[in-house]
């Protein structure tokens, strides 16, 4: 006859992975397995359910390697799978040289590879998800931590219940499933003696190195004092905070669409639209912009926004980096977030000088161009500011096509005096990000063209033109 508590905790577990959004039937689970009670009880829990629910089940366990008597924990653990006739993996780590190497908290090191064994291991027995046993205590403490460390509204969401691996920064689209958040440390202890299972106690939760364990045997404590509930009432604010962030993140996404601007080489959004939004709506699309880029929000961080939402109402050549190699920057009418290293190539920049031949063809990065002696001006071409006509007897001999240089100076058409280049590129609006992709056509007398943009005054067709030369620029970029 099954006890009060086991029947409790089959009942959650089994309700939470109803609800988590998968066909269950058919799916294989790999259960991340320490030896203590959360990760214990969640194995027994899953190998009762799995009948009913239609899913398979199998164990790994990680020995990092931070004690000398660690592998008597992976005995331990399979051990126990030996005894439920479980599948399981065993791996082992060297935490201390990851966190050296990466400049990580042992925490933290001790995190990264262990997800990335358990993926790693899933995806090599054919498990769809990896079950992780996080308790409703584990989530108070994330909560708390997220709070000190100022995470923001999101940051009182704590663990989801489901969540993908590339969000953990892990190429992979195996899940991460916590089926037991609704369920405390006491209940799967009490769940374990009562059914005879044993458990590991890991020393080390008592060292007070670790901010997690400053935070679960301190503050926690000491706020237990202020109020007894204060863990249910942690919890209930989390849910609060989630309900409020579903609607501002849909609203976000909403606004985010009707911003969006068609642009192939990263995110384009429109500049005044964003800077007449609130400060919320600011804060969850440009965290969505860079999920959308990165593949998920890991890295951005409440500064980065900041400092996002600041340049915003700045200028235009305004630019930060951010993790991920991405880099949000501003111009006139528009807010970019690109990958910087995708950037280059995509943007088709034009280096170098290339020289074309009257008459001639060439090809240069993002154009084809073409140059031949034709008897007089289609009127049609007028519509299409990629054709130019000249004259002849003003171009020299022969003609270069290069992008912008520091101190260029031209004779725009239609104009008195000169101008530098880039004092046109910025009283024509010409966005800053896209002044080095302009090709421009140069005699030898100087400039004649920007291209798609102005011919200069002296080299045009007039009545005392003999021969008219074309010049014709077709984009040749297909990415």
């Amino acid at each position: 006859m099954q006890s009060s508590i086991e029947a409790s905790l089959l009942k959650n577990v089994g309700n939470r992975l109803n609800n988590i959004g998968l066909d269950l039937n058919g799916l294989t689970f790999l259960i991340g397995v320490s030896g203590g009670s959360d990760s214990m009880a969640l194995v027994s829990i899953l190998n009762k359910l799995k009948d009913s629910l239609g899913f398979d089940i199998y164990m790994a366990h990680l020995d990092h390697g931070l004690r000398q008597d660690s592998s008597e924990d992976a005995k331990f653990v399979t051990k126990f799978s030996d005894s439920l006739g479980i599948p399981c993996t065993v791996g082992k780590e060297d935490v201390e040289t990851h966190r050296r190497a990466n400049g990580l908290t042992l925490e933290e090191a001790a995190r990264q590879l262990r997800y990335r064994f358990l993926v790693s291991v899933a995806g090599n027995v054919g498990a769809s998800a990896v079950v992780v046993g996080h308790t409703s205590d584990d989530q108070i403490e994330t909560i708390l931590m997220n709070i000190i460390r100022g995470g923001g509204i999101t940051g009182l969401l704590g663990m989801s219940d489901v969540r993908n691996s590339i969000a953990m920064g892990i190429e992979s689209d195996i899940d991460i499933i916590r089926p037991l958040l609704g369920v405390s440390k006491s209940d799967t202890e009490e769940y374990c003696n009562s059914i005879g299972i044993q458990y590991l106690q890991d020393p080390s939760n008592s060292s007070l190195d670790h901010t997690r364990n400053r935070i679960r045997l301190e503050l926690i404590p000491h706020l237990l004092k202020f109020n007894p509930k204060v863990g249910k009432n942690l919890l209930k604010l989390s849910d609060s905070a989630r309900h409020d962030l579903d609607f501002i993140s849909d609203e976000a996404f909403r606004q985010y669409e009707s911003l969006l601007l068609n642009y192939e080489g990263g995110i384009r959004i429109d500049k005044h639209g964003f800077c007449n939004m609130h400060i919320s709506l600011q804060n969850h699309m440009l965290r969505l912009m860079y999920a959308n880029l990165a593949g998920s929000p890991a890295g951005l961080e409440y500064q980065h926004i900041q400092d996002m939402i600041k340049i915003a109402y700045g200028g235009a050549g305004l630019q930060i980096h951010l993790p991920n190699g991405l880099v949000f920057w501003t111009d006139y009418d528009y807010l970019a977030l690109d990958n910087k290293g995708k950037s280059m190539s995509d943007r088709r920049i034009l280096f170098g000088e290339h020289l074309l031949a009257i008459p001639g063809s060439i090809v240069v990065p993002g154009w084809d161009v073409t140059c031949d002696i034709v008897d007089g001006i289609d009127s049609s071409s007028g519509i299409n500011k990629y054709v130019a006509h000249f004259d002849r007897d003003r171009l020299g001999n022969k003609l270069i096509v290069r992008s912008r240089r520091y101190g260029d100076k031209f004779h725009p058409f239609g104009m008195n005096g000169s101008k530098t280049v880039d004092k046109f590129f910025s009283d024509s609006k010409i966005p800053s990000s896209d002044r080095d992709m302009v090709p421009i056509l140069i005699s030898d007398n100087g400039i004649i063209w920007i291209v798609g943009h102005r011919t200069d005054n002296w080299s045009v067709v007039s009545v005392h033109t003999k021969e008219i030369v074309r010049l014709t620029f077709s984009s040749n970029h297909t990415t």
